[in-house]
């Protein structure tokens, strides 16, 4: 496995395991968190707004199919 693909393999899972903190979370603040501290982690190549703004939207895509 050349080094590109393990980023991308590593981001994948990054943004899997965000996908379930979301599902795990009561609020967006509390799903942020949670994902800026797995970003120091396992993803610190990844910019703290990108993530941020990414589980904005993973947020409201989420959670409004309960709404």
């Amino acid at each position: 496995m050349g080094m590109s693909s393990y980023i991308l393999e590593s981001e994948e899972n990054f943004w899997d395991n965000v996908t379930d903190i979301i599902s795990e979370s009561e609020h967006i603040s509390e799903a942020t968190a949670g994902a800026e501290a797995l970003r120091a982690k396992e993803c610190g190549h990844l910019d703290s707004n990108e993530v941020e703004e990414q589980v904005e939207e993973y947020w409201n895509e989420f959670w409004s199919a309960y709404i």
